[in-house]
């Protein structure tokens, strides 16, 4: 069905369309609502807008109505990718002396605002970044893009981008200061002699933290002196895993994750099943994350139960408790990469 969507709205004539219209144009290709609903449905019409949406390929506007049905959605959108070339020749000129544009001279349907934004983006980084560290994808697609996955994206401006020949640069990665990590390590000690030790949700995080231990004593008011990468939802069901990992000593165990009801999830789950180990929030940083105000949409499809909310702001006063509130009933995230290596360092 997806292909038969990306079709559709490619034969508007208009740069603009109606979501509800193109349900009614897919709906009569497919021949019945019955099987309309067997191929997704609504969801999947949804799932693929939101998918060409991250891709740059439409966007929604913002002064229309939101459809009211769940996912909730704008009605109506516009396309961004033109057919004809949108850039002048003043473009590749103003970025040559250290990007090589050569990719978007050849694929002309990548002329677009998007990805120009993305180029500009990109270009003021690495004119700059002299005075920057090396630091992990996430982090730096964080700070750039505002999405920390955005080097995972398929023909994403990363992908596309070359760079100038003169440059020293071993590559586009290498100018922007990213680390290329090797998924090697699970745990890691600054000391024999550890008593705080940190679960972190996400192996950027891991790698950026493990830097820092191997330069200090500790990391945050909790002074942790030891870190276990989570992996995600897989720290679930490794309480023995963990209780090997510290020998059964007496330490404290924090935790450090996203704000989103996957990372909220996890804390719980991690707490729920592994009651003989008292894991905390490392609340420090969780103050920090929240003190920013800078929040994120996530993917509606993250399981909102609202057990994981309860039980994680229990911790929090009355003010931090109407923030996370706040993030919760408007889909929106604060993932942990905003506390990075620059930011502790």
């Amino acid at each position: 069905m997806e292909k038969l969507i990306i079709k559709l709205i490619k034969n508007y004539k208009t740069k603009t369309f109606s979501l509800l219209d193109l349900e009614t144009k897919l709906i009569k290709k497919l021949s019945s609502t019955e099987k309309y609903y067997d191929l997704g449905g609504y969801n999947k019409l949804v799932n693929v807008i939101n998918k060409l949406k991250n891709d740059g390929e439409i966007v929604e506007i913002k002064s229309s109505d939101y459809i009211k049905r769940n996912p909730k959605v704008k009605s109506k959108w516009k396309k961004i990718n033109l057919v004809e070339n949108n850039w002048s020749d003043f473009v590749f000129l103003k970025y040559s002396d250290l990007l090589d544009l050569s990719f978007y001279r050849r694929n002309i349907n990548h002329q677009n605002n998007f990805e120009l934004d993305k180029i500009k983006v990109i270009y003021n980084f690495i004119k700059n970044n002299k005075y920057r560290n090396f630091v992990s994808y996430e982090e730096r697609c964080l700070e750039l893009f505002n999405d920390e996955k955005f080097y995972k994206k398929k023909n994403n401006v990363l992908s596309n981008l070359k760079l100038n020949s003169n440059l020293d640069f071993l590559d586009i990665y290498d100018a922007l200061k990213i680390r290329k990590e090797i998924d090697e390590l699970v745990w890691f000690s600054a000391t024999d002699e550890f008593e705080n030790v940190l679960i972190l949700e996400n192996k950027a995080s891991f790698y950026s933290y493990k830097r820092i231990l191997e330069s200090k004593q500790f990391i945050g008011q909790e002074k942790i002196d030891a870190l276990i990468f989570g992996n995600g939802k897989a720290i679930i069901n490794k309480g023995d895993k963990i209780k090997s990992l510290i020998n059964n000593r007496k330490v404290n165990i924090y935790y450090l994750g996203d704000i989103d009801p996957e990372g909220l999830g996890i804390y719980f789950l991690l707490c729920n099943k592994n009651i003989n180990l008292e894991i905390e929030l490392m609340m420090s940083f969780y103050l920090k994350m929240l003190d920013g105000n800078k929040t994120f949409k996530y993917n509606t499809n993250q399981n909102k139960n609202i057990i994981y909310l309860e039980y994680f702001i229990k911790q929090f006063n009355n003010n931090y408790k109407t923030k996370i509130k706040y993030l919760w009933n408007n889909n929106l995230r604060i993932p942990q990469e905003l506390i990075s290596y620059e930011v502790i360092k």
